[in-house]
């Protein structure tokens, strides 16, 4: 069975009359999946050692998830890398198409020292903080919009106990 939604103009639901009762039979429109915050699958990591004499290390116990949203498409993509380039060409962590304004490397995006930065890589429709263009690295906060060239952007943190 497909489950397309069809369009409320393409149906006819004649009410149905029964003993002094209508039925009523309510259409409501399509809303697209809440996709702010997707479970994430990740790899494993385990931490081995040629020795099993030395010690054991403890793993952080809440790891904070750094992901963008592409207002536009509300494409969630999560910045899985300590570098996360932005541009249209296929070498970039985050391809945007569709978008003639943007670079082939637009922007990065780095965690350094617990922060996350904006960067721009020298491109020619720039990009902008809260509607300021930058010029060096900027400091993402959690809920931050941000523009490459014409295309918004939000940037979200989220904390994850283990």
């Amino acid at each position: 069975m497909d489950n397309e939604w069809i369009d409320i103009n393409e149906v006819d639901i004649p009410l149905i009359k029964d003993n002094k009762r209508t039925e009523r039979i309510i259409i409501r429109e399509h809303i697209e999946p809440i996709t702010e915050r997707q479970d994430i699958e990740e790899k494993t990591v385990l931490l081995a050692s040629q020795n099993d004499d030395e010690e054991t290390v403890l793993l952080e116990q809440n790891r904070e998830i750094a992901f963008i949203k592409r207002i536009k498409t509300n494409e969630i993509i999560i910045i899985n890398k300590n570098e996360f380039l932005l541009g249209k060409a296929s070498t970039c962590d985050f391809v945007i198409s569709n978008n003639p304004a943007i670079s082939r490397q637009h922007a990065k995006i780095s965690l350094i020292n617990g922060n996350y930065y904006l960067e721009d890589l020298n491109s020619l429709n720039h990009s902008f903080v809260e509607n300021e263009q930058i010029n060096k690295p900027v400091i993402l906060n959690d809920t931050m919009i941000f523009n490459l060239a014409d295309e918004e952007f939000q940037f979200f943190l989220s904390n994850e106990d283990k």
